[in-house]
């Protein structure tokens, strides 16, 4: 800015200099002229600032490999099933029916660590839908399973 006046006293930037410390950190340095009823001051403010919390790709990837509620539970047309990968690798999501038998592949393929939300419509493999009833979801990955009921109300 340029000039600030208020209640009779002027405010004017003379310098701005902002100078990086480090890759976390910056110091910002900046002179005012103050002028009140003739008789001026300068001033000069310093100020550190430092970066508390990043966003970093790390950060997004969960240390524990884990299969979610689906939602919403029970459902209608179709429901989210989420879960987490540590790791880079071959994964498989499969719906079975209360007799345990495999209707629906939704995941068979490598995916990359992070949180994943596959959509389900209630259809099996041949794109018929299915009936009302308990169902049952597993998640295969890096040599551990988890394994999940969910309820189609139609």
């Amino acid at each position: 800015f340029a000039a600030v006046i208020a209640g009779g006293t002027g405010l004017s930037q003379g310098t701005d200099n902002t100078t990086p410390l480090s890759n976390r950190g910056w110091e910002y340095t900046t002179s005012f002229a103050v002028s009140r009823d003739r008789d001026v001051q300068d001033v000069s403010i310093k100020l550190g600032i430092t970066v508390v919390n990043a966003i970093d790709d790390q950060a997004s990837v969960p240390s524990v490999f884990s299969l979610r509620q689906n939602y919403p539970n029970p459902f209608n047309a179709n429901t989210k099933i989420s879960f987490d990968l540590v790791d880079k690798a071959p994964v498989s999501l499969e719906v079975f029916n209360i007799a345990g038998q495999k209707i629906k592949t939704l995941i068979d393929g490598s995916l990359n660590p992070g949180h994943h939300t596959i959509l389900w419509d209630g259809t099996m493999d041949d794109g018929q839908k299915t009936a009302s009833g308990v169902y049952f979801y597993k998640l295969k990955a890096n040599n551990q399973s988890r394994t999940m009921k969910m309820v189609l109300l139609k």
